[in-house]
């Protein structure tokens, strides 16, 4: 009866073991319940956006992957080298239309995708970045859990401030990369604050409009107001000295300057060819022959009108006698002469 019982009490002993063993190694197993981290899933369809209001950059609340200590073998194989080709299970578009052009005082809304293009379901990492960055609002989540060929969709919203400077542009940068920082894809969006301004003596229809608007837009040249709401820009007054220093800091030129008792004095047709080809950056042209009957290879604009001519910002004027074609370098250049060479240089 002792012995019955002692054997009673090992099976139970044993059998206690057992089971403790059998919970601890399934406690440790990678498959159980407990070992599994939450990942947010994006639901199909589903949108995070909200608007914040102006100069609100808000970053969503929505629930980010926990990254473990460890990385699985989806992190493993998406932490690959900068340079490496990027797998194809992996592959992802993020898309955005293209920009605007909107004006001062108002806004625009882009709606930004991120599509899984792989064969695997993957979390795609977003990053948005923005200049200047108090123009846009929008709320996104730090990462996206996609399936193959699922989209996630979302918007910003670009608001331009009443006094922004016309023609300026804001940048929106959004890319889609992995938990290693590598970038899988990215898009810029670029919105231009408009610039609709209306002249007494340049009409719309005007073959002068295009080019004086470009420089009057980028302050280039300035305009005069008139006795109405529209601008005067005077196209047949002729251009100073004090003028074209101006346009040349609009280019970027600190070195150009005049005595203070010249800045009035008119622009010659020959110091525009100078500054224009220093602003534009061109590489100086030594034409084989002379372009302009009235420019020797001697002069000391030569290579600067034969650069001008080979960017099509100077066209071929005939010569007054009907021989040949002239630069007319010692006249006086007009405001009206100037855009065009300007918009020629610079613009479209």
């Amino acid at each position: 009866m002792r012995k019955s019982s002692l054997y009673k009490k090992k099976a139970t002993t044993l059998l206690i073991l057992m089971l403790s063993g059998w919970l601890v190694s399934c406690s440790s197993s990678p498959d159980s319940a407990s070992s599994v981290q939450a990942r947010p899933t994006m639901m199909p369809g589903q949108n995070s956006v909200k608007t914040t209001g102006y100069g609100a950059t808000e970053t969503s609340a929505l629930p980010t992957r926990t990254m473990q200590q460890e990385p699985t073998s989806e992190d493993a194989e998406l932490s690959f080298a900068e340079g490496d080709a990027i797998p194809s299970k992996y592959k992802v578009s993020v898309s955005a239309p293209d920009g605007q052009v909107v004006n001062a005082g108002s806004s625009t809304t882009y709606q930004v995708t991120v599509t899984n293009q792989g064969t695997e379901e993957t979390d795609y990492y977003l990053n948005l970045s923005s200049t200047p960055a108090d123009w846009t609002s929008y709320r996104v989540p730090t990462s996206v859990h996609l399936h193959a060929g699922e989209s996630y969709s979302f918007n910003v919203i670009v608001n331009v401030p009443a006094d922004a400077q016309p023609t300026s542009q804001h940048r929106l940068d959004v890319a889609a990369h992995t938990a290693s920082g590598r970038t899988l894809d990215n898009r810029e969006v670029y919105t231009t604050v408009a610039c609709d301004r209306s002249f007494t003596d340049v009409p719309v229809d005007s073959p002068l409009y295009k080019s004086v608007l470009f420089t009057t837009c980028h302050a280039i040249l300035k305009s005069e107001p008139s006795s109405t709401e529209e601008l005067m820009f005077n196209p047949s007054g002729h251009l100073s000295e004090a003028e074209l220093c101006e346009a040349g800091k609009a280019f970027g030129l600190t070195n150009y300057v005049f005595a203070a008792t010249e800045a009035l004095k008119p622009a010659s047709r020959a110091e525009v060819a100078l500054v224009l080809v220093k602003a534009r950056g061109y590489t100086i042209y030594d034409p084989p022959e002379p372009t302009y009957n009235d420019v020797a290879e001697t002069s000391t604009i030569y290579k600067e009108t034969g650069t001008l001519v080979l960017h099509h910002v100077l066209d071929e004027t005939p010569c007054s006698s009907g021989v040949g074609i002239c630069f007319r370098p010692d006249d006086l250049i007009t405001r009206a002469e100037f855009s065009e060479m300007v918009y020629q240089a610079f613009g479209e």
